[in-house]
């Protein structure tokens, strides 16, 4: 192998796996930046639940950062907590359906 290359191979790789890297990442927003947005989807959203309700299976809450807050569905049943949560799910016609909810507990989300 000529020397030239034991140096751009290595880099070739780093530049793709950063891309990847990038490309595969979801995006970490608040209520007041998803409001502006039409559509995304596998979107982390963090905030602070707010007006729990529990409608058979299904909870209804609204995510907020204090500022602006948004509807947030999800199947299944989830407790009121101070604490601020992560909600991952997809963004559209103005709501969040979620399919996890991470609470903070100590230090750690779980």
């Amino acid at each position: 192998m000529k020397p030239k290359m034991i140096f751009i191979f290595p880099l070739l790789v780093s530049i793709l796996a950063l891309l990847i890297l990038y490309h595969t990442s979801s995006p970490y927003l608040t209520p007041s930046q998803v409001k502006n947005i039409d559509r995304i989807d596998n979107v982390q959203v963090i905030g602070r639940i707010a007006q729990l309700k529990h409608l058979g299976g299904v909870t209804v809450f609204y995510l907020t950062d204090g500022k602006s807050q948004i509807k947030v569905i999800f199947s299944g049943n989830i407790e009121k907590t101070n604490n601020e949560v992560v909600v991952v799910g997809d963004w559209k016609d103005n709501v969040l359906h979620a399919k996890k909810i991470l609470r903070k507990c100590h230090t750690e989300y779980r």
